[in-house]
């Protein structure tokens, strides 16, 4: 659970999303929500207003790369967008 957990905050962060669990009766138009969570794993759900999908090619192989406008992105090789 603590990774599931941890990796949904860094994608959070990543993305610039906010990143405030919620209970279910509250429904933002973007950001993070606590779906729910047990002892062993944790569902979150990220709703995103606008997003584009672009096919980018990198050492002869395509890959679909998802860009959303209003997230930051870091351009370090190595390092997650």
């Amino acid at each position: 659970m603590k990774t599931k957990l941890f990796v949904a905050a860094v994608l959070a962060l990543l993305l610039g999303v906010n990143f405030t669990l919620l209970s279910a009766a509250e429904e933002p138009p973007a950001g993070l929500r606590l779906v729910s969570a047990s002892a062993t794993e944790a569902i979150v759900e990220l709703t995103i207003a606008d997003f584009r999908i672009e096919p980018v090619t990198r050492g002869g192989q395509m890959y679909h790369q998802i860009l959303l406008p209003a997230a930051a992105q870091t351009d370090a090789p190595g390092e997650p967008q």
